[in-house]
């Protein structure tokens, strides 16, 4: 079983198939131009009142399906935000195993309404245009989520990392890692560090001029099969 094994990890998509055309999701930041409000954000799901003219963090949190405790991930990052009194809007977190755990932790802190001082407003989603829209209003992204590494870095915004879930993948010097999973006074002072750079220059990584129009071109050229085949690299 091991030779096949080996075997089996050496097989690749063929190179010339592979095309570097850019993140569709960064055209659309790109374009994006709409602005959003106090009164847009704090009608929409539930918790306190949060100002976004003032510093405010963006927590999207997910879970890793190879963590065994994903609740502790949750009260590491609330414990954070509590040290600094910083108020959040805070993602409801992606439909993986897991989720049930942090959902079910998210609702214990919204309903026990804790004494500490801060005040985080709990989403599921917005539509791309206010989530960019109130991305760019952001003072820092926190959590584990793509967003973090790549529109928050695109915008110049700030983002602590936390975890493995992102392992590998290309990062801006705006990210900010935290190995640790649940370490809340590595991701405190992660968000301290972060919160003391206000906006980096954007990174453009994962940017690429007229994404759309070259996954057209490629699409449109392509010699297209049913079959799925491997390249022996």
């Amino acid at each position: 079983m091991d030779h096949v094994l080996r075997g089996l990890s050496i097989l690749r998509n063929h190179p010339k198939t592979v095309f570097n055309v850019g993140s569709p999701d960064l055209e659309f930041v790109s374009y994006s131009k709409t602005k959003i409000s106090n009164d847009e954000v704090n009608r929409r799901g539930v918790g306190d009142y949060v100002d976004i003219d003032k510093p405010f963090s963006m927590v999207i949190l997910h879970p890793v399906t190879s963590d065994v405790d994903h609740v502790r991930g949750v009260e590491a990052v609330y414990k954070a935000l509590g040290n600094l009194k910083l108020p959040a809007i805070w993602f409801w977190p992606n439909a993986d195993a897991g989720t049930s755990d942090m959902s079910r932790r998210l609702r214990e802190i919204h309903d026990q309404k804790p004494d500490s001082g801060l005040k985080i407003r709990f989403m599921i989603d917005l539509s791309p245009d206010d989530f960019t829209a109130l991305l760019r209003k952001s003072a820092v992204v926190v959590g584990n989520s793509s967003a973090g590494i790549k529109e928050a870095p695109f915008l110049g915004i700030p983002s602590v990392n936390i975890g493995n879930r992102q392992a590998g993948r290309l990062r801006g010097p705006s990210v900010f890692d935290v190995k640790e999973n649940y370490d809340s006074n590595q991701i405190t002072r992660a968000i301290v560090h972060q919160l003391k750079r206000d906006r980096y220059p954007s990174y453009k990584g994962y940017y690429k001029p007229d994404t759309s129009k070259n996954i057209i071109s490629v699409l449109s050229k392509a010699k297209l099969y049913t079959q799925k085949f491997f390249h022996e690299s």
